[in-house]
């Protein structure tokens, strides 16, 4: 027995001697607890483990809150866990850590001995659900936890080096997801001042070693230093070192160190560093045998530094040994696997390329084709290597062409040429020599006229052509081989003149241009009578493109380029205002470049002069508005000035205002606006390009299209968000929005073409409609929310951003983003100081909520992990119609991210969250999709669905329910509540007769006895119905039961519906007369009475009054009334069996008693 041993079973006995209620038995707990986690990491006991974290957890029952011990339990609760995890690699184990972990951090405060290795272990499980999770945040968690610790550990302590290297580790998990060099920068210097702390013989000095080496090889492939790699190869040398054979982490180092001398390889060129590649290589695959997880990326290495060594010495062994290499890596990763595409395309290289240009072999197009081919599917069309993999499986095919003559080929190579250039490869001339050899080849062999019209397209002529003025403009000699399209066609079977695009030649006459001609542009333009109108076609090529080629080293000459095509367009040629914007284009560049803000200025008033020259609401107004609000933040972006952002959302709200709902670019603009709006509101956003458009207004249907306008209005709420202005529009407002809009020029404008007599006013409407689509807010009100008083006649996106401002600034910003333009907020959209007004408002809420084209739900409670059961939403009165009434709704979490970061566009649609609502509200997914309001149906079920949820001012518990049974009430703010919920429930039963509302158990209210003080008494569900399923009956019975039906129903028939009327219940109902009452037994504790009586017409019942009972001997009798469901009073009896039946089962199903009653006789 080893000394652990020995300790578990001496702590077992303390514990014996500790029993429950001992003072000593929590610590005893912990002790025992302790040392089963010790055995665990020495035997793998799993049970003990078990064990442990039940101990554990029993000595925190103990331990209360305040307890000086509980701390520790805490800690050894969460590292059970997540030893557990790493045994079982169950995500709850290590969630349970976490939290743990959390708890015992906020008990051990600063100054606490054990509270740096708390952090410590925080930190390290956080890291853990990073790696497993990929949440950004733990690693940001942890890197801040990690600081702390270290901060607590002074430069003696022993763990110190362990948090500098899991701090180190820590930014590289960071700098690999994001990529920020500064994060790599932070885990070299930790990894290095972890290395000082672990001197030779240190048990984890080869770990950080080698971690080390691989930050500084990243560093290397990210900045290019090559001291970095020679460090890095150092530093794995002497780990390679500490890991003997048999060390089982000894073949990364050798697969680390291939990949650093490849590297080096391919900076230096150094023969030495690719036989090391090789030779480490060799010997990492040797250590990583059949069935390691990392075999087949050591084969695709081993294979890429052979086949750089057979392109540097021509060995063909090495070739062949490469091609065998890369078929095995290609074995080991699967269709799915993310490696199989360099796979195949180590392989397809070796295979064509290699073999063919160093070894004259033929190509094994058997197998080289099918590569390509396999290549090709995996790179779908967004893929970055999609260009390249197109490129050379077309010219593949072309070889093939040439090689064994097959048209097919060819055809294909010509089709995928044909595609590649859209592709935006860095290589697209490339693209168009092949495309034009290919055509030329074609042409030579069938003597096709398309293929001759092609390749003397305008596109391909195009293409050559700006290549051409490409290099005039970068100072570049160049030579004419072919004046005009005329000698294509008079030489058609020359391949040589055909294969001109080759030399990507361009139509204009032989010139030399240098660099320093450019500096005087005339000189250029007397150089050729057409060099003004080729400058031209240049600049609208060079400024569509030039996001994405770099024009930084030839923008000086570009501008001065653009000046002279302006000065050769002045005002009134057809190209001015062209130039005025390719000019503004570059200047801008240069400011982006430079930061000289004269060029940004210069930029900005060119596009206001082109706005003066271009009649305003038309399509070119609304595109130019649009580029210059995009100057104006791309001024904004370099300096901040905030009045630059302001005039960017002016102008851009102008030109949206020109977009019809429906327009393509609607949608983009709205998107511009909104991103314009977030950076004014603190927020982080990317601009988008977008390109409005205008319409021309006429005036013949305005008589016709007002009346709809007001019919379309009376239906939405009187106050709206405008969501482009942030400003609050009343009726006047909205309509004159509308009659300022896209939409309503566009109705004017199709007068001409609609019927005068029979004008199409369902399509007028649907364009009204459509325009005052509105998105309703749903939410519990938090602090400072924002009244009318606090918004009216001001932009709440230039408010300060307050918890209510900054809510409502996020709901504008995401309706804005989805497309609509108006929004409302029952914070900010009712005037509350206006009786009036406030009781339409809530008289209409439910319709106003259910019109709306989408209702945003708030969680403010609900993180981006929470679940929707858990918000405070669900427990407010107002909630349960704004839950109830919209047929479209989303769900967002207290940071205003989708729930569950879906892309549904209705939650009510979503099977998953329906039933995450019906588990949260009781209400089954068909009333929550589609609810019908009103008194008729199961109005017992609408106040149990309320039964559970509050509101701030009593009396608004019943007000918040007017809608769900579409009633109406006065609102009497300051009247009880009682009276409020009874005013309620007696227009409910008036209306409907519906008795079951008198079902409910509870304190009775002061307005009716029959009535419930509060809603909650309804929370306990009915009986349910029995089956009615007819039983076969003998003639003789049968026509008992149905004379006794028919009477029954004649007396039923007189009876008036249940109603409240002058504070009087008027009730149809069954009395029962009581026979005889027994006291059965006391309940002492509750002094509860509990009776058996046999009343007339009934089964002997068991009841427990809230009272006792008299004793008939002294005059009292009682009887229990029963009241008539609507249903059963109107009920039409049938002359078969089955209605005779369910009338007299309706009779005998079980019953709640509305009342006891006694009477005196």
């Amino acid at each position: 027995m080893t000394n652990l041993d020995d300790r578990i079973t001496r702590n077992r006995k303390i514990l014996e001697r500790h029993p429950p209620g001992n003072t000593g038995r929590a610590v005893a707990l912990c002790s025992l607890a302790a040392s089963l986690r010790s055995n665990f990491l020495q035997t793998d006991d799993t049970l003990g483990l078990e064990e442990a974290i039940a101990l554990l957890r029993s000595s925190l029952d103990l331990l209360p809150t305040g307890h000086s011990d509980r701390s520790d339990s805490l800690h050894g609760l969460a590292l059970c866990f997540n030893y557990r995890y790493y045994k079982q690699g169950t995500i709850a184990d290590l969630q349970e850590a976490i939290t743990f972990g959390r708890a015992a951090l906020e008990l051990r405060s600063q100054g606490h001995s054990r509270r740096a290795m708390t952090h410590y272990n925080l930190a390290i499980y956080l890291s853990d659900r990073f790696l497993e999770l990929d949440t950004e945040n733990d690693l940001d968690d942890a890197i801040l936890l990690h600081r702390s610790a270290s901060n607590l550990c002074p430069a003696s302590h022993s763990d110190r080096s362990s948090l500098l290297h899991s701090l180190a580790l820590c930014f590289y998990y960071r700098y690999y997801k994001q990529g920020a060099t500064a994060d790599l920068q932070e885990a070299i210097k930790f990894g290095q001042a972890a290395l000082e702390l672990r001197p030779q013989g240190h048990s984890h000095r080869d770990l950080t070693r080698y971690n080390l080496a691989v930050y500084l090889s990243d560093r290397f492939l990210k900045l290019g230093t090559v001291c970095d790699l020679n460090e890095a190869i150092l530093l794995h040398r002497s780990a390679l070192d500490l890991r003997p054979a048999g060390h089982s982490d000894r073949s990364d180092s050798l697969h680390s160190l291939a990949l650093c001398f490849n590297y080096r390889y391919n900076r230096q060129c150094i023969m030495t560093d690719l036989e090391g590649a090789i030779k480490f290589g060799r010997a990492a695959l040797e250590l990583r045998s059949q069935g390691h997880s990392c075999r087949a990326l050591t084969l695709f290495n081993l294979a890429i530094s052979l086949s750089d060594r057979f392109r540097e010495l021509g060995t063909d062994c090495d070739l062949d040994e490469a091609i065998l290499l890369h078929r095995s890596a290609l074995d080991l990763c699967p269709a799915g696997h993310p490696d199989r595409s360099d796979s195949l395309h180590g392989l397809a290289r070796c295979c064509s390329r290699d073999r063919h240009s160093k070894q004259g072999a033929m190509v094994d197009f058997k197998e080289t084709v099918p590569l390509g081919r396999a290549l090709l599917e995996l790179c779908f069309p967004t893929h970055s290597d999609r260009a390249s993999t197109l490129y050379s499986f077309a010219t593949h095919l072309s070889h093939r062409f040439l090689t064994l003559d097959t048209d097919c080929d060819l055809d294909e190579a010509i089709s995928l040429h044909q595609s590649a250039p859209d592709l935006g490869h860095s290589d697209w001339l490339g693209f168009l020599n092949q495309l034009a050899n290919s055509l030329s080849s074609r042409f030579v062999k069938l003597e096709a006229p398309a293929d001759l019209d092609e390749l003397i397209s305008p596109a391909v002529l195009y293409w050559i052509f700006i290549h051409r003025a490409i290099m005039l403009t970068l100072g570049l000699s160049t030579s004419c081989f072919l004046s005009s399209e005329s000698e294509f066609r008079d030489h058609p079977a020359n391949p040589g003149v055909l294969a001109v695009p080759h030399t990507f030649t361009t139509l204009l006459p032989t010139s030399t241009l240098g660099s320093a001609n450019l500096k005087n542009i005339s000189d250029v333009q007397d150089a050729h009578p057409d060099h003004a109108v080729s400058l031209h076609k240049l600049l609208i090529y060079v400024k569509d493109l030039a996001d994405d080629v770099d024009v930084a080293q030839v923008v000086d000459r570009i501008v001065a380029i653009a000046r002279a095509a302006l000065k050769s367009c002045p005002t009134g040629h057809p190209d001015h205002v062209v130039s005025l914007t390719t000019l503004a284009t570059f200047l801008l560049h240069r400011f982006q470049q430079r930061g000289d803000v004269a060029n940004a200025d210069e930029a900005i008033v060119l596009y206001l002069e082109v706005l003066e020259l271009c009649p305003s609401g038309t399509l070119a107004s609304a595109s130019h508005l649009h580029d210059l609000a995009q100057y104006l933040l791309k001024k904004f972006t370099k300096l901040a000035v905030s009045t630059d952002l302001d005039d960017a959302i002016k102008f851009e709200q102008v030109a949206l205002a020109l977009f019809p709902q429906g327009h393509p670019d609607h949608t983009v603009a709205l998107n511009n606006l909104f991103n314009y709006r977030q950076l004014k509101i603190g927020r982080v956003a990317s601009t988008r390009s977008a390109r409005p458009t205008g319409i021309t207004p006429g005036s013949r249907l305005k008589y016709l299209i007002e009346p709809i306008i007001l019919d379309v209005l009376k239906k939405i709420p009187p106050r709206l968000l405008d969501l482009r202005t942030g400003k609050l529009c009343d009726r006047d407002s909205q309509i004159t929005q509308f009659e300022q809009s896209g939409e309503y020029n566009q109705l004017l404008s199709s007068a001409s073409t609609m019927d005068a007599l029979a004008p199409d006013t369902t399509h007028i409407r649907e364009v009204v409609s459509t325009y005052f689509r509105y998105v309703t807010l749903s939410h519990r009100w938090g602090r400072f929310e924002p009244l009318l008083r606090d918004i009216d006649g001001r932009d709440i996106y230039n408010l300060d951003p307050t918890d209510g401002i900054s809510k409502l600034q996020s709901f504008c910003q995401q309706c804005c983003r989805r497309g609509y333009l108006w929004g409302w907020s029952d914070t900010c959209c009712i005037d509350k100081e206006s009786s009036t007004e406030l009781q339409e408002a809530i008289g209409s809420m439910f319709s106003w909520y259910q019109q709306s084209a989408l209702t945003l739900v708030h969680l403010a409670d609900v993180s981006g992990m929470g679940r929707l059961a858990s918000s405070v939403w669900f427990k407010r009165g107002w909630t349960l119609q704004e839950l109830l009434a919209p047929r479209t709704m989303l769900f967002f979490t207290q940071d205003w991210l989708l729930y569950r970061d879906g892309s549904s566009s209705n939650h009510k649609e979503d099977s998953a969250i329906l039933g995450e609502l019906e588990q949260a509200t009781g209400i089954t997914s068909r009333h929550l999709a589609d609810f019908d309001p009103g008194v008729r149906g199961d109005a017992r079920s609408r106040l149990q669905w309320a039964s559970t949820r509050c509101t701030t001012r009593p009396e608004d518990m019943a007000y918040s329910l007017l809608g769900v049974f579409s009633l109406y009430i006065p609102i009497l703010y300051g009247e009880p509540a009682e009276h409020a919920l009874g005013r309620l429930l007696a227009k409910v039963i008036s209306m409907s007769g519906d008795t079951s509302i008198l079902d409910w158990v509870g304190q009775s209210s002061a307005f009716h006895s029959c009535f419930p003080a509060t809603v909650a008494p309804y929370q306990n569900p009915l009986l349910s119905t029995p089956d009615l399923t007819t039983p076969p009956f003998t003639r003789r019975i049968r026509e008992l039961f149905s004379l006794a039906a028919h009477k029954m129903q004649q007396a039923f028939s007189k009876l008036p519906l249940a109603k409240f009327a002058n504070f009087r219940l008027i009730l149809p109902c069954i009395v029962h007369r009581i026979k005889a009452m027994t006291l059965t037994r006391v309940d002492i504790n509750t002094a509860t009475h509990f009776y058996q009586i046999q009343a007339m017409g009934l089964a002997p019942i068991d009841i427990a009054p809230s009272e006792r009972l008299e004793n008939a001997a002294k005059g009292v009798s009682y009887v229990l009334i029963r009241p008539l469901h609507p249903d059963l009073l109107h009920r039409v009896i049938d002359t078969d069996d089955a209605g005779t039946h369910q009338l007299f089962t309706w009779l005998e199903q079980p019953f709640s008693i509305r009342k006891l009653t006694k009477y005196f006789f």
